[in-house]
């Protein structure tokens, strides 16, 4: 969980968070004093068990990055402190409609092409579509070069669509129209600056909208 930036974000999509994992005892401080999540595990993530989460919407974190950054030795699924392994055994358990990891650039490399093929195949043979991707950032409204390697997987019945402000206008859409709204700077629709925004659940028919954006 870290410190809650991530958190954040999805607060001002509109989702609830029912409890958050992390290990640093100064992160949890942190998640303590804000009031958010109600419930803090500070705990190892290889301890946690889902069962009790069942049937959530999304599971959503940040897998820790050193064992692919360029600024470490890069050793993958050979360092200890790899945890998509555990991440995915989570969403098993879970077994929630959408899933989001994020870590560094470093994973797209392609010495890391099949440790990501394995974890694809593990996502698809528990049912969920997935995709990789790099994004920045500043494409969403933050002051810095920040890029992630994000990792989102739905259940066939999801769909997911990159919408314009002015797409979504014309939808004539509310917030409550739609599962989820990740929105640039917490925005909500109707007051959305220009950008490109991920929507997922919008109903089929709907025509014009570019599936994952561009």
């Amino acid at each position: 969980a870290g410190c809650r930036r991530q958190m954040i974000g999805w607060l001002r999509a509109g989702f609830d968070c029912l409890a958050a994992v992390e290990l640093d005892p100064h992160a949890c401080d942190t998640l303590r004093a804000s009031g958010i999540p109600s419930r803090v595990i500070e705990e190892d993530l290889r301890a946690v068990r889902g069962r009790e989460f069942s049937g959530v919407d999304l599971l959503a974190g940040g897998v820790p990055c050193p064992p692919f950054s360029k600024a470490g030795k890069q050793l993958g699924r050979e360092d200890q402190r790899d945890l998509f392994p555990e991440a995915l055994r989570l969403v098993r358990e879970i077994r929630p409609r959408g899933v989001m990891l994020e870590n560094v650039p470093g994973l797209a490399e392609a010495k890391f092409s099949g440790y990501r093929g394995e974890l694809q195949r593990e996502l698809s043979s528990m049912g969920y579509s997935s995709e990789w991707r790099i994004l920045q950032s500043s494409d969403f409204e933050v002051p810095q070069l920040r890029p992630r390697f994000v990792l989102v997987a739905l259940m066939p019945a999801e769909r997911i669509e990159s919408l314009s402000a002015d797409e979504f206008a014309k939808l004539g859409a509310k917030a409550g129209d739609f599962d989820v709204v990740v929105a640039a700077a917490g925005a909500l629709p109707g007051e959305l600056p220009p950008g490109r925004y991920l929507v997922l659940g919008v109903p089929a028919g709907i025509e014009g909208l570019n599936p994952y954006g561009s």
